[in-house]
């Protein structure tokens, strides 16, 4: 696990993993890196693509959401004559740690359950839970919080 991420991913272990349908140790690497990092809009975005429009969801719709987002920050660190945020997460698992109300809506509804009609093994997944969780990373980031802290 990167040491950027390790105090957050372990503080969230070690306060859920006895919880009620938190998934077996086997079903998951504690030591590899976790993810997400960040939550983003992910249901229903809209999208065209070579005059074809549609919808989009999952991380197939937040990644790029939440790319672009980094990206206006960079032009917004850049019109300040500030350099790039460059490699993102060591910087912002710092900032979070201090900042996560300024940087972050905590979302703190929702697993990583399995949610559809047809799945057969929804009994276990990462809670949402107040602060870093496995389901939605630090939660939706907060504009005016990551231009003030990264």
């Amino acid at each position: 696990m990167p040491a950027y991420q390790a105090d957050s991913v372990k503080g969230y272990y070690a306060k859920y993993a006895a919880s009620a349908g938190f998934p077996a140790q086997s079903g998951y690497n504690a030591s590899n890196r976790a993810y997400p990092d960040v939550s983003a809009l992910a249901d229903s975005n809209a999208f065209c693509h070579n005059g074809i429009c549609g919808g989009a969801g999952g991380t197939s719709a937040a990644a790029p959401t939440f790319g672009g987002f980094v990206s206006v920050l960079n032009a917004a660190r850049a019109k300040a004559g500030k350099a790039h945020v460059g490699f993102l997460n060591p910087a912002l698992y710092a900032a979070a740690a201090a900042h996560a109300e300024d940087m972050f809506e905590d979302v703190t509804e929702g697993s990583t359950k399995c949610n559809c009609v047809s799945c057969d093994t929804c009994d276990n997944g990462f809670m949402a839970t107040p602060g870093f969780d496995l389901a939605t990373g630090w939660g939706s980031p907060k504009w005016a919080g990551f231009v003030a802290h990264l």
